[in-house]
């Protein structure tokens, strides 16, 4: 499993569990944003985040 361990989120959400299952964007074209530029989007298969938990 590769994760970078980055999430990203809003902060009001700073103290809230999240599992993440899938990585990149599924847009990931919009000019103004570069957060996951060179992150190909995909979604993780259950093994990968059984393994995660």
């Amino acid at each position: 499993m590769r994760y970078n361990g980055v999430i990203y989120r809003p902060p009001i959400e700073a103290n809230t569990v999240l599992i993440p299952i899938t990585e990149g964007c599924s847009h990931n074209s919009c000019t103004f944003c570069n957060m996951y530029r060179g992150v190909s989007f995909r979604a993780w298969s259950l093994s990968e985040i059984e393994e995660y938990l």
